[in-house]
């Protein structure tokens, strides 16, 4: 087909153009691939070949496709459609994120408080959003979290885990073991308190960068083991993140600083006010071996 223009082609509505493998998990079932579609770029999430006949991990893949096209918000990879491709399988068309996990932004990245308090905002208000759908993400870790180049802002992604009480299939214990909350890793019923732990985890990985007391605290309240010892709302848990303060000394540490200060001073003038000009003694001894009087010539001359 060609357009108005002359040695343009225009791309059939249903073709990718450009495939490119972005990413392939080693334990996952799934695997990312980037294209272009009418010179635009999308993300691409299939089934790792050995997956994509599998009835199971379609209807994965496919409760990931229904949970994430209903989630609009910001901070939240936009899911845009489902596609059926001819070497790829049953594939999720998502936007395209120019950025990096969170991983690689801490580890590359000059932190500060202020960074850190902006992203921890943005992805509280992810997860704040997703549970007022009622869902679960389940799978929240630093590779799951997107930090955009331009602006620095938060995209939470991969849904593949996350639990939603429209579905019946996978409500077994799934996520990574380090960030999951033990009742999780229980097969016990969950709610969004098992997110609050997992994101208390993630909490600890930023404080190993930037440590910070008053993140640590809300660090250890977020893992508590029983759900009930936790944050019961992430509303509540940003709320404590936002009230953090740079690092401070404590006031009697500065106090014993002044007093410090104070008795380097006084030592230092009381050692300066005794001692001796240099070259005193010289000068008392050529006092001392001054003559008592002094005869001129012309006196000499006179003497008998």
């Amino acid at each position: 087909m060609s357009s108005g223009f002359i040695g343009t082609d225009i791309q059939p509505d249903n073709e990718f153009a450009e495939i490119k493998p972005l990413h392939s998990s080693e334990e996952g079932y799934a695997q990312l691939y980037t294209v272009r579609r009418h010179g635009r770029l999308y993300a691409l999430k299939g089934l790792k070949p050995a997956y994509k006949d599998q009835p199971l991990y379609v209807q994965l893949l496919r409760k990931e496709y229904e949970i994430g096209y209903y989630l609009d918000h910001p901070n939240i990879c936009k899911v845009l459609g489902w596609e059926e491709t001819k070497d790829y399988g049953p594939c999720i068309l998502m936007e395209f994120i120019d950025g990096e996990t969170l991983t690689d932004f801490l580890h590359q990245k000059q932190i500060d408080l202020p960074v850190i308090k902006k992203i921890l905002s943005e992805l509280c208000e992810a997860l704040s959003y997703i549970h007022s759908k009622q869902t679960i993400h389940r799978d929240l870790k630093p590779e799951n979290i997107l930090i955009t180049f331009i602006g620095q802002h938060v995209k939470l992604i991969d849904f593949g885990f996350s639990d939603s009480s429209d579905f019946q299939i996978l409500k077994s214990p799934a996520g990574t073991l380090n960030y999951m909350a033990p009742e999780q890793q229980a097969g016990q019923p969950i709610d969004e308190r098992a997110d609050i732990y997992s994101l208390g985890m993630v909490l600890k990985d930023i404080c190993n960068i930037l440590p910070n007391t008053g993140l640590e605290r809300i660090a250890k309240k977020s893992t508590r083991t029983k759900p009930v010892d936790r944050f019961q709302s992430v509303k509540d848990l940003n709320a404590a993140i936002q009230s953090v303060t740079e690092q401070k000394l404590p006031k009697w540490l500065w106090v014993v600083f002044a007093v410090a200060l104070m008795t380097v001073i006084a030592l230092g003038a009381f050692l300066l006010s005794n001692k001796k000009p240099q070259g005193s003694d010289a000068s008392m001894q050529q006092v001392n071996e001054t003559p008592a009087a002094i005869i001129t010539e012309e006196e000499l001359r006179g003497l008998p």
